[in-house]
């Protein structure tokens, strides 16, 4: 008897891409800094929305209408949207172009009534990591909405989380949240006063706000306080020991 043994050879083919993906590419946000005096207002954090423009993300400083996008002519502007009817707003648009991202350089600034000028850019990637609680403290005051704030799953409308803080003795909780302006404020419930506003706006995060506005005395007074990103780390178990006569505990 003749065996016959059958072969078969398979041939395996490893596909290897090389470059970084477009979330890689792209972060969450930019942040957008100079030391020209006359166009502060374009400076801040830019975060990527779910828009596109010339095959490119499209970036928005939250609270305002300032944007962060790839023009027609192949460069990276700030400023007002493409769509935007008022083309004298302040502007700055990056000298080169055909740039795959916003770089570091010279950017030409253009304010309203003024000529164009060269000026130093820096732009930085940025990515928040929100916690899962943040504490607030206030050295020398004592506040019912000092302490720590929750992640809920509430977000604002620009998509950033909200943090709770249970109150005592009140019907309602406190908040840390952006508002729809900017700022980062600490308020009771549904409230529409607020307890504490962020002075700087258009942060994405609490913990980068350098001042603080509280109301005090039926007037605003800026004062500098903590607020302090905290993820816990829980044990396994605790050990809890006593020393007493009721064994019961």
């Amino acid at each position: 008897m003749v065996e016959i043994i059958f072969c078969c050879m398979v041939t395996v083919f490893h596909l290897q891409t090389f470059g970084v993906s477009a979330d890689d590419e792209f972060p969450e946000y930019y942040r957008v800094n100079y030391t020209n005096y006359k166009y502060p207002m374009l400076q801040g954090f830019y975060k990527k929305i779910k828009e596109e423009h010339k095959g490119k993300p499209v970036y928005k400083k939250a609270g305002v209408t300032d944007y962060l996008y790839f023009t027609k002519d192949r460069k990276w502007t700030v400023g007002v949207k493409w769509t935007s009817k008022y083309t004298t707003k302040d502007r700055l648009t990056m000298a080169e172009a055909d740039h795959d991202t916003p770089t570091n350089g010279n950017w030409f600034a253009k304010k309203y009534g003024s000529e164009l000028e060269k000026i130093d850019v820096n732009i930085s990637r940025y990515s928040p990591e929100y916690p899962d609680f943040y504490e607030v403290n206030i050295p020398g005051y004592s506040y019912l909405w000092e302490g720590f704030y929750e992640k809920v799953p509430d977000k604002n409308p620009e998509k950033i989380p909200v943090f709770r803080k249970k109150s005592i003795g009140k019907a309602s909780e406190y908040l840390l949240s952006l508002n729809q302006w900017g700022s980062w404020k600490i308020r009771l419930g549904t409230s529409t006063s607020s307890d504490a506003i962020s002075s700087e706006k258009h942060l994405p995060a609490p913990e980068i706000c350098r001042g603080w506005n509280i109301w005090k005395n039926e007037s605003w007074k800026l004062i500098s306080f903590t607020v302090v990103p905290i993820n816990p780390v829980y044990p396994a178990s605790y050990a809890v020991t006593y020393q007493g006569k009721n064994q019961d505990i």
